[in-house]
Formats: C-alpha cells, structure tokens, sequence
C-alpha cells in the first residue's frame, strides 16, 4: 500500500485485511501523473446497480437477494504507453473466376500508432475487470502530488513495464489481426497464417499514472463476485454469476451418465433371452403366457426408456452448452473499447499488401486440369 504522511492505517479493498503504513513511498514508486477522484460514492454504488440490472443470465435472485458491500474508492497503479505498432501476416488468397482457382501467397504489413494505453500494474487485480472499465479522460490528468491520497487507498506497481511486454504484444496483436483481416475482403477465400505473424513496437514511452476505481464486492448464495467502476466517468463492469438452468441441464446429463442407468440396460439385454426361452419351451399354459406379454411390454418399456435417456443427455449437453455460451457472453466482464480510441490520428495508419500468385488451376469442360499460368505479382494499399 501506499500512502501520504497523514494515513496511518488503511484497509485492503481484496481480502479486507488491515494494513499499518509503516513508511513513506520511495523515489522508485512515485507515480508520474494520477487523476482524481470524480464520482462520490452514492453515484458509483448506483451505477453498480444499474449495471447488474442488465445482466440478463444470472441467477435467480442475484438483483433482489444479493448483499452489496461498502464500495471502497482505490488508486490502481497502471503503466500509459505511447508507441508505434508493427505488424507482419503472411496468408493465402483465393480469388474463383469462371473455370479457373488463382492462389496467392499474400504477405500484408500494418504500421500504426497509439497514444495513452492503460495497462494495470498489479497482480492482484483482473486485468479484464479494468480493461472492462476503460477509457478514461486523459485531460484531467495531473502531476502526481500526495494531497491527493488523503482519504483514499493506493497500491505501488508491482509489475514493471518489461515484465508485461506480453501483455503489450497481445493487446496490439488483436487489433492488428482486425486491420489485417481487411486483406480478406480482397480475396473470395483467405487462410491467414497466424504462426507466420510477428507483431512488434517501436518509439515506446512510457508513464506511470494512479488511476481512480471504485471496487466492490458482491455476496450471493454463499460466494463473492468483485465488481469495479471507474472512479472519473463512472464505466462499470464485473463477473455475475451464471443462471441456475446450467445446473439442471447439467444434473440431468450428469445422471444419464451415472452408473444407475446401467442397470435397466442390463436388464433390457437379459429378457430378450428370457423371452426366447419361454417361446422355445413346451409350456403354452396361461401362466406362461401371462410372463411373456409382461416381458415382452417391460422389454417395450426398457428400450423406449433406454432411447429417450440417450435423447435427454444429448439435449441436456446441447442445451447446457449453449445456455453457457449465452451466459459467459451476457455475464463475463465487458470487452474493452478497443484500440481505435488510442489511436495517434496525427500520424498514419498503413495497411500495405504485396501478393504473389501461387498457383493458377483452370480446368478444362472435360474436368481435366490445365497447366498452370503464369501471373504478374499484385500491390495495393489500404488506408
């Protein structure tokens, strides 16, 4: 934790431990900039609640019976990162025309720049839960000064910049994938290569910033679920729990699956037997017939019961995975606002193609293949 001269105690917003401040921040851990706190917390708290009201798969209760905890307001350390973006894509195109297949080896090269990322610097914190949150208003950016963390709770980084360059990588990556995936437009069929693509920066600055987030923790049926709001634009987001159906679509699969229901298989394959004895003996008395209509409608019963198990595990499967997918799509933490919101619109974005074709197949009426052609190698651009 960090703090100013005048906090003496605070409290961890993660596991609600105590903490002592035993002594001031050093040189190495003072932030840069920070921005301050704008919205109180009645304005966050309501925020949260408006935000979990749009859950559509929770389960049932979680919006009137779940406890909201005290919200506790934090600066999250995060590193701001200003840098040029470099992007290779190797890939095959196909264009069909008529009778003839041309494939083309197309080799695609995205340069662009981005201008104030954030990258949450500590370990404990759910980097999605924060990108969940972005953007923030750099403009109410200011010099870091103590003053401002009278009141609040903060944490030092604890992750450098060096030690979450993959982090970096990963995030650019995404949006250079969708400029690259504009090449496919140019093409009826494109294979991209994604081991064939390298993704690199260029003229990296970085600053070290305090950022301000409001945290709060959910309590419902026994569990926790952690929720963030943007302590400046009031963004909110977090993990809601997913509804109650999955568990019974997943009880129902989960017992077609027990070894009960070997048992009525295993009768089902004894009375045929049982049945074929009766008809090859000698006894055609009423008893005996009365014990054959009873196995031979047990046996109806068994194989009808057998067959409708089979049916039940597979739609409990299907539907169990597809509730999952709904409900991991409506309830996981918010996608972030992409990398278009940082882009540097003072300097250029280039989306530069080099083709070469591969391999031209034209066929003749008879379905025979034609030798192939030879093709002038193609370059355009996109902006």
């Amino acid at each position: 934790m960090i703090a100013d001269e005048h906090m003496m105690s605070t409290t961890c917003p993660f596991c609600g431990s105590p903490a002592i401040v035993s002594r001031m921040l050093t040189r190495e851990f003072k932030p840069d900039y920070i921005i301050p706190f704008k919205i109180d917390r009645p304005t966050a708290e309501k925020n949260m609640k408006q935000w979990i009201k749009t859950r559509k798969m929770t389960q049932a209760g979680f919006k009137s019976k779940s406890r909201v905890t005290k919200m506790m307001a934090f600066y999250v350390p995060f590193w701001i990162v200003d840098c040029g973006v470099h992007s290779d894509m190797i890939g095959t195109g196909t264009n069909l025309g008529g009778s003839a297949a041309q494939e083309s080896h197309v080799a695609s090269k995205a340069s662009y720049y981005v201008k104030g990322v954030p990258f949450d610097a500590s370990i404990k914190i759910a980097n999605k839960l924060m990108e969940a949150i972005e953007p923030y208003d750099y403009s109410e950016m200011v010099p870091f000064n103590n003053r401002y963390l009278q009141g609040f709770c903060a944490e030092k980084y604890d992750q450098g910049p060096f030690e979450i360059m993959d982090r970096f990588i990963k995030r650019f990556d995404r949006f250079s994938v969708e400029l690259h995936e504009k090449v496919a437009k140019k093409y009826d069929k494109y294979v991209p290569d994604r081991e064939k693509t390298f993704t690199w920066m260029s003229d990296l600055n970085v600053k070290y910033c305090l950022l301000p987030v409001w945290f709060m923790t959910v309590e419902f049926d026994g569990r926790q679920y952690q929720f963030a709001v943007n302590g400046q634009t009031g963004e909110a987001s977090g993990q809601a729990p997913t509804t109650e159906a999955l568990d019974v679509f997943y009880s129902i699969a989960r017992f077609t699956r027990s070894k009960l229901m070997s048992i009525p298989i295993t009768v089902a394959a004894i009375i045929p037997a049982l049945i074929f004895l009766i008809a090859m003996s000698m006894n055609t008395g009423p008893s005996a017939m009365t014990l054959f209509i009873i196995l031979v409608v047990l046996e109806a019963i068994l194989v009808a019961g057998i067959i409708l198990m089979f049916v039940v595990r597979g739609v409990a499967d299907a539907g169990s995975k597809k509730i999952q997918e709904k409900a991991d799509a409506s309830n996981d933490f918010d996608k972030d606002p992409g990398l278009e919101r940082y882009l540097d619109t003072t300097r250029r974005t280039d989306l530069k193609v080099h083709a070469v074709p591969k391999r031209v197949r034209s066929y003749y009426l008879d379905g025979k293949e034609d030798k192939d052609d030879d093709w002038p190698e193609i370059d355009f651009e996109v902006y």
